[in-house]
């Protein structure tokens, strides 16, 4: 499982779109190498705000809510 940084606090509602787009692409890119290698690709965040975000950005990652506190 991929976990995505830790966005600085404060912002743990609101995700600026530049950072989501950034992490978009680079899951991406990394979603093709490991399903190349024949893994499945799981993306780890710690809030729902921050899933919601990624899913709006990149529906074909599979996202999961950890629940980890930082």
């Amino acid at each position: 499982m991929r976990r995505t940084p830790a966005l600085p606090l404060g912002l743990q509602f609101l995700y600026p779109r530049q950072t989501v787009k950034g992490q978009a692409a680079k899951m991406r890119e990394e979603r093709t190498i490991v399903l190349l290698c024949g893994y499945r690709f799981v993306v780890g965040v710690s809030t729902e705000a921050h899933k919601e975000a990624l899913e709006r950005e990149a529906p074909e990652l599979t996202i999961v809510v950890t629940g980890c506190s930082r």
